[in-house]
């Protein structure tokens, strides 16, 4: 018996109900997508931190399953969340990271990358950056 068909037979109220949880419940890779979008990581990304494939992660977030152990805890820890909140058990928690917008989160994570070139190097990002900072005043300010 289909969930509709059984939807049918109950109480029109309970099965109006019954039809909206389901269709508000969000999959795994729904749920994989928003966190990771919300951390500000592309698939890539993601990815990288969670020692998997980009192609691993697109397959997570448009198919119905759900990773095995070792790569569920992987991507829990790279999102920085509980493997029980990753897989909906538990209702996400607020860090400072995930309050943070994305871009601005990626941003610093693409700094603290920078922190570990060498000096030289670093100098030339640093002022790379004044200059587009200082170029951008100077267009608002005439």
């Amino acid at each position: 018996m289909t969930l509709d068909e059984l939807l049918a037979e109950l109480d029109p109220k309970i099965a109006g109900v019954a039809r909206k949880k389901h269709t508000e419940a969000e999959s795994f890779g729904e749920r994989l997508r928003r966190l990771r979008e919300g951390r500000g990581f592309t698939q890539r990304e993601l990815a990288e931190a969670a020692e998997t494939s980009q192609r691993m992660i697109a397959y997570y977030e448009t198919h119905s399953g759900t990773p095995a152990g070792p790569v569920l805890l992987r991507l829990a820890r790279a999102l920085k969340i509980s493997p029980d909140e990753l897989i909906g058990l538990k209702a996400a928690g607020r860090s400072t990271e995930a309050s943070s917008s994305p871009q601005n989160l990626r941003l610093w994570r693409k700094l603290k990358r920078v922190e570990k070139l060498p000096a030289a190097q670093r100098r030339t990002v640093v002022q790379l950056i004044d200059a587009l900072v200082e170029g951008e005043a100077r267009k608002k300010h005439g």
